[in-house]
């Protein structure tokens, strides 16, 4: 670690003593203000966390949980946390393409006969470069990814960590208003660490939680795929000894059928052409990228019907597609469950964590997510987990 922050702090000094790179402050590019319209009818508002994981203006806090704390609405919430090289400023890619993919899921949800007046999108920002080393292609700047990575850890742990609370709390009185949160590269860090310092709500809510091109190791991962599996398995056992006295209850029959039925929790979807986790952050860290351990894989995932029938199946075979809308016309997001015959393949869909293998087809490359191909695709993840939670 010592070697790792030597590393580091010579490639920053080196860059500033030679004027060739640009610091950026940690501070809030937002002043206090109320969600904006976007798209034809969607709604955005930005929160900002410190790296030191204070947010930054704590009345933003306050207008967000009034924003969204309607309890007379279904609209669903979509959060997005920017990952490694990006932050909140007006001109930043990242809250650029969550924008426009506001307005992607607006026509995805009337394709799919989801009746919903708006998607209202939380865009979460924090530091992700402190320093651009000017280099002719981002991924040579990889020495800034060790403290990075400690702040999107700070970020996860602290401020984050209080959104997803605060978003947990209000759904909690929202039983059918679906909430979906996801996190890119070390923003996806940053959700992990929010998730695993409260396992008992992510267990409990309807929500749905997607890890994109994630820099989180299978070691970190380990503790939180077990624990989240026990934590299901407390409520179950502790709905099993309600039953016959609580069972009439509609509470009780809501978690029941929450329970029973086959239900992804976190998702990784994880491109297999992506340098930048797939061998730089090997290099950094110990572990192997959850994303690129094929022992940890549950799925893999690639466009059909361009060239490519889709398969007329659903989960009660290996493979399931969801309908999806890319450029050269109708077409799927076709998912396939791991396994040696449609038992393990079930097996695979009942696993509350799934570690999706995105083949070239959907995404190329690390920042390739909001490609016209992999917006639409993670458009209709986002949408097939709004359909489901508006079921519960």
């Amino acid at each position: 670690m010592k070697a790792r922050t030597i590393i580091a702090a010579l490639a920053i000094l080196g860059c500033l003593a030679g004027s060739g790179c640009v610091s950026y402050p940690d501070k809030a590019y937002w002043e206090v203000h109320d969600a904006r319209q976007v798209g034809s009818r969607s709604q955005l508002m930005a929160i900002e966390v410190s790296e030191k994981g204070a947010i930054f203006h704590p009345e933003q806090r306050e207008r967000m949980r009034r924003w969204l704390g309607d309890e007379s609405t279904r609209e669903p919430i979509v959060v997005f946390v920017n990952g490694w090289h990006h932050d909140a400023s007006q001109d930043d890619r990242n809250l650029r393409d969550f924008t426009g993919f506001l307005g992607k899921l607006e026509s995805r949800l009337d394709e799919a006969g989801v009746p919903v007046d708006s998607v209202d999108g939380l865009y979460v920002g924090w530091r992700g470069d402190e320093y651009d080393l000017r280099l002719p292609a981002q991924w040579l700047d990889f020495p800034t990814i060790w403290p990075r990575k400690r702040a999107s850890t700070e970020v996860g742990r602290n401020g984050l960590k209080e959104i997803v609370a605060i978003l947990q709390e209000l759904q909690g009185r929202q039983s059918a208003r679906p909430l979906v949160i996801i996190g890119h590269s070390l923003g996806g860090s940053a959700l992990f660490q929010a998730m695993r310092l409260n396992l008992s709500g992510p267990a409990l809510d309807g929500s749905e939680y997607i890890m994109l091109n994630p820099a989180v190791s299978e070691l970190e991962f380990e503790g939180l795929q077990t624990e989240l599996k026990n934590a299901f398995a407390a409520q179950r056992a502790a709905l099993a000894q309600a039953e016959g006295t609580a069972a009439d209850t509609a509470e009780y029959q809501r978690q029941r059928e929450f329970l029973d039925r086959d239900y992804r929790k976190l998702v990784v979807l994880q491109a297999q052409g992506d340098t930048a986790v797939g061998f730089l952050h090997r290099l950094a860290f110990k572990g192997t990228p959850i994303g690129f351990s094929e022992s940890r894989q549950t799925h893999t995932a690639q466009i059909c019907g361009i060239g490519a029938p889709c398969p007329e199946t659903d989960w009660r075979g290996c493979q399931r597609t969801v309908p999806a809308r890319v450029p050269a016309g109708r077409a799927g997001f076709l998912i396939t469950a791991r396994g040696a015959d449609a038992e393990e393949c079930r097996e695979s869909t009942r696993e509350p964590v799934w570690v999706i293998a995105g083949r070239d087809t959907v995404s190329r490359s690390h920042n390739d997510i909001f490609n016209d191909v992999q917006a639409d695709a993670l458009a209709a993840l986002v949408v097939d987990s709004i359909e489901r939670q508006a079921r519960r």
